[in-house]
C-alpha cells in the first residue's frame, strides 16, 4: 500500500547524507580511502571492557532469582586469548549508519517477528533509536507538518504532546473507556469532522496500548481490531509507543507474601474485565496470564499480548520499543519498525541528527554481546534471546509482587467502606489509576449550565497540595489531560468542540515502582489525608 502522502514536507524534502553514502565503498574489499574524515581508531581509549551480569533467571520450570553474575569482556580487536565481541570495540566507537549497528536491529528485529508477528502482507524493518522519547519525537518529523491535527488518548504521557504543541500541531483527544481508546467515539468522531471548525483531519494517532500511561489499561485483542479497522476506514498512522510491553504482570494476588503464586501463561485471549473495583474487592486476570515459568522463546512469546503491530496489513503502524523499563534508563536504546518507505525516510532524519548512539558506544558493544546465544559468542558469556526472555519473566514478577504489596496497602489504607477511592489493578506497566470518588466530598458542585461543570479540578488541586504539604508525591490527572486544542495559526469558522476534561480529572496516577518501604509510608500518609480531606462525609 503506498502510503507516501503521509510523509511530511520536512520528510519529503531530506535527501541522503552524502558523506555517509560513501560508507558502501569504505567498506570494499582493498580498499584505501583518503576520502572519509573517520578519526583513526588508533586514538580511541577504550581497547577492552569487562561487565559483570546478572546469569539469566530462571531455568526451564523453575521460579527463582537471578543466579550469581557472569561476565561479558569487549575488546578492540582480538583479546589475548583470541577472543572477539560481536560487536567489536573499535566499531562501536566509530560513526555509525543513522539505522544503527546491525550486530543490534538483527536481534531486534528477530524479537520483533517472533512476539508481533506482523502480516506477511506489509513489510516492516527496523531502526534503533536513542529511546522511545528520541524515536516517538524524529517519527513526529516524519509525519507531522505544523498546522496538523494530531490524535492523542485523552490522557496519556506528556512528552509528545509537547512536541505536538511546539511543531504548531493541534491537539485531538480520543476518549477512553475501562479497555482503551474508544473505537466507537474514534469513528464517529472523525466521520463527522468539519475541517473549517477545526482545521485538517488527523492522520496520526499516538496510542499506548499495553499498561497504558497512565490509566494502566491494555487493549485486549478485539479492542485493537476494532481500532485498527477504524484506522483502515480513515487512513490513520498508529504510532505504537509501548515502553511497557515487556511488563505484563498477570492477575492481582492480595497478600501476595503469604500466597503461594504457580505462574502460568493462559494464551492471548485472557483479558481483565477493565471496570473499576472497590480496593478490598480487586482481583482481576491478567491481559494474558501470569508470566509463565518455562524458558523458551515459543512459551515467552505466548505470554505476551498482542499488538497493532500484529494485525498491520497495510503498513500503517509505525511501533516504538524501548530496553529502558526492563534493562535501565540510562542506556536509552530501543528500535522502532516500521514499512520500508517511513524507515529509509526516518534514516535520514537520523543520520545528520543523533546518528545512532556513538555518546554510548561501550553500551551498544555490550548490549549486542548480551543478545548474541552463550553457545555462538565468541565470549560465550551473552544471554541470547532466551537469557533475555528469562530476565523478562524475573522483571515481570517482580513489578508484580510490587503491585501486589501496593494494592494491598492501599486496601488497608483507605478502606472500601468509606468510598473515597477505587482502582483498576494494572494488568501491565508501573502505575495505578485511582479514580476519587468526589461526589462524596462535602464541598463537590455540579452545575449543568456551566463549563466545567463540577469542581473538580479545584478539589484535585487542593488535595495534591494536601498531599505533597503531608510528603506524599502521587500526581494528579490533569498534568496527563489532553485539552483539545487548534494547530497554530489557524483560525477556526463556528463553534469549537466542547472541552470537558476538566470534569474527568478526578483520578491521581501513582507509580509502585519503588521499593516497599516507600509505597508502604506513602500510602500510609496517603491514607491520613484522605481521611481529613474528607472529613465531614466520615462525621456524616
Amino acid at each position: 500500500m503506498d502510503l507516501s502522502h503521509h510523509l511530511s514536507a520536512e520528510a519529503r524534502r531530506r535527501q541522503p547524507s552524502l558523506l555517509k553514502e560513501t560508507y558502501k565503498y569504505m567498506i570494499m574489499p582493498d580498499m584505501r580511502s583518503l576520502g572519509g574524515g573517520l578519526p583513526h581508531p588508533s586514538m580511541f581509549p577504550i581497547s577492552h571492557a569487562s561487565f559483570d551480569f546478572p546469569v539469566p533467571p530462571l531455568a526451564p520450570g523453575e521460579e527463582g532469582e537471578p543466579s550469581g553474575n557472569g561476565k561479558l569482556e569487549l575488546w578492540s580487536g582480538e583479546g589475548p586469548n583470541g577472543q572477539r565481541s560481536t560487536l567489536d570495540l573499535t566499531v562501536a566507537q566509530q560513526y555509525a549508519a543513522g539505522a544503527g549497528f546491525p550486530e543490534l536491529t538483527a536481534p531486534f528485529e528477530a524479537l520483533t517477528k517472533l512476539l508481533h508477528s506482523p502480516p506477511s502482507e506489509a513489510k516492516h524493518e527496523v531502526a534503533c533509536t536513542q529511546g522511545n522519547t528520541d524515536g516517538v519525537a524524529k517519527v513526529m518529523r516524519l509525519l507531522l507538518n505544523p498546522g496538523d491535527n494530531m490524535l492523542f488518548e485523552e490522557f496519556t504521557f506528556p512528552g509528545p504532546v509537547e512536541n505536538a504543541r511546539s511543531m504548531g500541531v493541534g491537539l485531538v483527544p480520543v476518549r477512553l473507556d475501562s479497555h482503551g481508546a474508544d473505537p466507537a467515539r474514534l469513528d464517529e468522531m472523525l466521520e463527522s469532522w468539519n475541517a473549517e471548525v477545526a482545521g485538517p483531519k488527523p492522520r496520526v494517532f499516538y496510542m499506548i496500548t499495553v499498561g497504558q500511561n497512565p490509566t494502566g489499561t491494555t487493549a485486549s485483542l478485539e479492542r485493537l481490531q476494532a481500532l485498527y479497522e477504524v484506522g483502515r476506514k480513515h487512513d490513520l498512522i498508529f504510532l505504537e509507543d509501548d515502553p511497557y510491553y515487556f511488563i505484563q504482570l498477570g492477575p492481582y494476588v492480595p497478600n501476595r507474601s503469604n500466597a503461594s503464586r504457580t505462574p502460568q501463561s493462559n494464551g492471548l485471549n485472557g483479558h481483565s474485565n477493565g471496570h473499576h473495583t472497590d480496593a478490598a474487592e480487586l482481583e482481576v486476570q491478567g491481559v494474558a496470564g501470569a508470566p509463565p515459568s518455562e524458558s523458551s522463546m515459543n512459551a515467552f512469546s505466548k505470554s505476551l499480548c498482542k499488538t497493532l503491530l500484529s494485525l498491520d496489513m497495510d503498513g500503517r503502524v509505525v511501533r516504538i520499543d524501548t530496553l529502558s523499563k526492563i534493562i535501565f534508563p540510562g542506556s536509552r536504546l530501543g528500535w522502532v519498525t516500521l514499512n520500508p518507505l517511513f524507515r529509509e525516510r526516518y534514516e535520514r532524519i537520523s543520520e545528520v541528527s543523533t546518528q545512532m548512539g556513538n555518546d554510548k558506544s561501550t553500551l551498544n558493544s555490550l548490549f549486542a554481546q548480551m543478545l548474541t546465544p552463550p553457545s555462538k559468542g565468541p565470549n560465550n558469556g551473552g544471554w541470547g534471546l532466551e537469557g533475555f526472555a528469562r530476565w523478562i519473566n524475573h522483571v515481570r514478577r517482580s513489578y508484580a509482587a510490587k503491585r501486589d504489596f501496593f494494592l494491598d496497602v492501599l486496601r488497608r489504607e483507605c478502606p472500601p467502606e468509606l468510598g473515597f477511592v477505587s482502582c483498576v489493578a494494572a494488568e501491565a506497566g508501573m502505575f495505578i489509576w485511582i479514580r476519587l470518588h468526589l461526589e462524596k466530598h462535602p464541598r463537590f458542585e455540579i452545575d449543568e449550565t456551566k463549563s466545567p461543570k463540577t469542581n473538580t479540578a479545584a478539589l484535585v488541586d487542593e488535595l495534591f497540595h494536601l498531599l505533597v504539604t503531608e510528603g506524599c508525591l502521587i500526581l494528579p490527572a490533569h498534568f496527563f489531560a489532553i485539552q483539545h486544542t487548534l494547530p497554530a495559526d489557524f483560525e477556526g469558522k463556528g463553534e469549537r468542540l466542547a472541552d470537558d476534561m476538566r470534569d474527568r480529572c478526578g483520578f491521581l496516577r501513582a507509580t509502585f515502582a519503588g521499593t516497599e518501604e516507600i509505597m508502604e509510608t506513602a500510602l500510609v500518609r496517603f491514607g491520613k489525608t484522605m481521611k481529613a480531606f474528607f472529613a465531614p462525609a466520615v462525621e456524616a
